[in-house]
């Protein structure tokens, strides 16, 4: 008989060795370990990011609407200066717009990615346009004396916009302000980066920053005085009803 046409026996099979699979696992879990922290703060640092990105969009959207319009900024609906009827909105289709949809075609984007940009990756609950919610509000002080809404009258940089909670209200008052000061949820919600530290600004000038929460509102360690970056000098913000000022640097933490 041809040898040839025997069938070769089969070879052993070897297996993994308990200890050469505890091993693998070992080494999976410690890769595990080092890489999933490493994709999380990779990921929050997109977040911020995207978020600093609208805001500078925004920012520059809301100086080219000024441009056009009569040097104002594109107020809240309806805005009035503090303890008069006069609206800040001329009279007209303006006036019943939100300052978001005000600006949406000075972003130069198609209406949906337009109204994207006014959503914080990071805000906890996600905004519902169909409700004109947003997760950005202007800062409150940009209506009242003396600068009512015009962007001449500035006399130094101060806050235009800021992260907020999520809501369809259109204005905030820096997160330490007094009307905050039981609402824990309200502040984790605008202190929402740097792992709860950091706020989100665009400047007047349309420049963005992150602020931690003592630069972000005006307690500046000597005493009640301007300039903030909530407000001018000339604002009256002291005395009228809305102290901006903890009193003490321990009152940022949120």
């Amino acid at each position: 008989m041809n040898s040839a046409l025997r069938p070769t026996p089969p070879l052993p099979r070897r297996g993994f060795t308990l200890i050469e699979l505890l091993t693998v696992i070992a080494i999976i879990g410690i890769l595990a370990a080092i890489l999933i922290p490493v994709v999380g703060r990779v990921r929050s640092k997109a977040r911020d990011a995207q978020c600093l990105s609208n805001l500078r969009q925004i920012g520059t959207a809301m100086i080219l609407y000024a441009n056009e319009n009569r040097d104002l900024l594109p107020m809240a609906m309806n805005a009035q200066v503090p303890g008069t009827s006069t609206f800040i909105v001329p009279a007209g289709p303006e006036r019943s717009k939100t300052w978001h949809q005000k600006i949406e075609s000075y972003l130069n984007m198609d209406r949906q990615t337009a109204r994207s940009r006014f959503t914080c990756p990071t805000a906890d609950p996600v905004p519902n346009p169909a409700n004109h919610e947003t997760s950005y509000r202007l800062n409150a002080f940009l209506k009242t004396d003396p600068l009512r809404g015009n962007i001449r009258r500035l006399t130094s940089r101060m806050v235009m916009a800021a992260d907020a909670p999520t809501g369809n209200f259109e204005e905030i008052w820096p997160w330490n302000f007094s009307g905050y000061a039981s609402q824990h949820e309200n502040r984790k919600q605008m202190m929402r980066h740097g792992g709860g530290t950091r706020q989100n600004v665009v400047f007047t000038d349309a420049s963005v920053r992150t602020l931690s929460g003592r630069e972000s509102g005006a307690f500046r360690g000597e005493g009640n005085t301007p300039p903030n970056n909530w407000a001018i000098a000339g604002m009256g913000y002291i005395n009228n009803g809305f102290d901006t000022n903890p009193a003490a640097p321990t009152d940022f933490v949120p």
